[in-house]
């Protein structure tokens, strides 16, 4: 937990923990996941590895049916104790991964078969690292949805680093308190400290490799229902049956492919544009490096989006009385005056602007809906046809959305 705070590059808002902490955290010793190379929102995303290895290390003292039930029961509580926790991702990565572990506990160590002490020594090692790819795998789905991100060497990093923090770093940390009441835990401390050291060398290593780090579209609605409901099936159902839900599963990942993403995106009062060309996605205004643009690209499978300046290209014109975009053959108009509006009126379909009382047919959004409805999203279908969504459209009419 502790080292996911330490690598990310830049805090939450409301995070008043900060660096110093992580630096502090990072002492734990259940922050291999940051091997991955994944940028993940810390404040989201920092507890489901710790809470998942937990689980799997108690699943050895337990037997099956009381695990289930014991995962049902934190839930429960924690639901209890504060209901809205069920659409917090850190809920529902920390449990998915969890349950998915649990499961896979059940099948491989509770099979019922009697084997040799050799033998259960390599399947308890094997399982150590097939452990990393059933929390990966359970959690991946939820990953893309709220981060976008997908680790391409994740399993391989966290089945190198799984070793040095559960034969090395935990039994340091256990020893670090056992220490502690006798003035002796400076031993356990420098073993923490060259054994954190190692486990931030893997994790720089592996988020140097090329494409360590992929970025997705958020799959659809129905996509994740179909994937959870078949994590779920496969790690409740008992019997051969169970292994359906394998088939929901897959399904939920390959719905990542029937997303179509906007051909345009235009932020509050057009502070950001970003648009589809011919080479792919651009960002026509804005900083790349900023909070709205950040989040588009991540989503569009990008980083960071290439920046397009005026007048480089014909996607992009700007002159004293306002700017054009080009997409799908057809021009945007961002007037910057009342006459040049008016201008435009008569052959553009879409036209975005800040000034007050234009109206013409099309789509002409104004200073009001550019201001209370947040992100416009843009779509040119085959027909010829402009759909259109924003910000207020996907939260709905709730007290504490935006208005449309």
């Amino acid at each position: 937990r502790g080292q996911l705070r330490l690598l990310r590059r830049d805090q939450p808002a409301g995070d008043h923990r900060a660096v110093e902490v992580g630096r502090q955290g990072a002492r734990e010793g259940a922050g291999q996941v940051v091997a991955v190379g994944v940028d993940v929102d810390a404040t989201d995303h920092d507890a489901w590895e710790a809470t998942a290895f937990l689980a799997a290390s108690l699943a050895l003292l337990l037997t099956a049916a009381l695990m289930k039930r014991g995962v049902f029961l934190a839930a429960l509580i924690m639901l209890l104790f504060d209901p809205s926790d069920l659409l917090e991702p850190g809920f529902q990565l920390s449990f998915m991964a969890t349950l998915g572990i649990v499961a896979f506990v059940e099948i491989f160590w509770f099979s019922g078969q009697e084997i040799s002490r050799v033998r259960r020594v390599f399947q308890l090692l094997l399982g150590m690292v097939l452990i990393s790819l059933v929390a990966e795998t359970s959690v991946s789905l939820l990953v893309a949805r709220s981060f976008n991100n997908f680790a391409a060497y994740g399993v391989l990093a966290n089945a190198v680093a799984t070793p040095l923090v559960s034969f090395l770093l935990m039994p340091a940390v256990a020893l670090f308190f056992l220490l502690m009441p006798f003035g002796l835990e400076g031993a356990a401390l420098w073993i923490l400290d060259h054994g954190i050291i190692a486990l931030m060398a893997i994790a720089r290593e592996v988020s140097s490799w090329p494409r360590a780090q992929m970025f997705v579209a958020s799959p659809p609605d129905w996509g994740l229902v179909l994937g959870v409901v078949g994590l779920m099936f496969l790690c409740l159902v008992r019997g051969r049956i169970r292994w359906v839900g394998m088939a929901g599963l897959a399904i939920g990942w390959l719905s990542v492919f029937s997303v179509t993403t906007p051909d345009l995106l235009v932020g509050t009062n057009i502070k950001q544009i970003a648009i589809r060309t011919e080479h792919g996605y651009a960002l026509l205004r804005g900083r790349p490096d900023s909070l709205v643009p950040e989040l588009w690209a991540n989503g569009l499978g990008y980083k960071t989006l290439p920046v397009v300046k005026p007048n480089t290209t014909d996607q992009w014109r700007c002159d004293r009385l306002g700017c054009l975009a080009r997409t799908h053959g057809q021009y945007v108009s961002f007037p910057h005056s009342a006459d040049a509006a008016m201008e435009d009126c008569g052959h553009m379909k879409v036209m975005l602007t800040t000034l007050r009382g234009i109206e013409c047919d099309g789509w002409i959004l104004g200073p009001q809906t550019l201001t209370r409805s947040g992100v416009q999203a843009f779509w040119w279908e085959a027909d010829g046809y402009v759909r259109h969504e924003n910000s207020a459209h996907w939260q709905g009419k709730r007290p504490w959305s935006t208005r449309q």
